[in-house]
This record gives structure tokens, sequence and C-alpha cells, in this order.
């Protein structure tokens, strides 16, 4: 592959953007490549940091363009 995909990620959340918690870690291998994907994340707390971490991608050029958080409530 020559997609930038990246196969293995987390997303993570920090409310002093020193600690950061893991919110959501998909099964693997995930492809996150060149479309829109969404994510429904459960959380008990608002976090006032968000970061994506990457664990394992293709060697040449994996990253985001841009991610969007959307909150959803009852």
């Amino acid at each position: 592959m020559n997609s930038q995909t990246i196969y293995n990620l987390e997303l993570q959340g920090s409310t002093d953007g020193e600690s950061f918690l893991s919110l959501f870690r998909p099964s693997n291998p995930m492809y996150l490549g060149n479309t829109i994907q969404y994510f429904l994340i459960n959380v008990l707390f608002k976090y006032k940091y968000y970061k994506p971490y990457c664990y394992d991608a293709e060697p040449r050029n994996p990253g985001l363009l841009y991610m969007q958080l959307y909150i959803y409530s009852d």
C-alpha cells in the first residue's frame, strides 16, 4: 500500500494537557486512510484536551489532515 494509512491509533483525553487517558482504541488493525470515518466514543467526563496517538502506520508519510470531535448528549 502507499495510501498513507494509519493502522493502529488511540484517542486520548486530558483535563490538564499533561496527563492523558485512553478514551478509545479500536480493534486492530483499524485502517484509517483517505475516507471519513465515524466512531462513537462513550466517556463519563468532559476533557479540555484531546489527541490522537498513532502506534502503527505505513512507513511513508502517514498522518491526519484534520480531525473533528462532535458532542452528542441526550
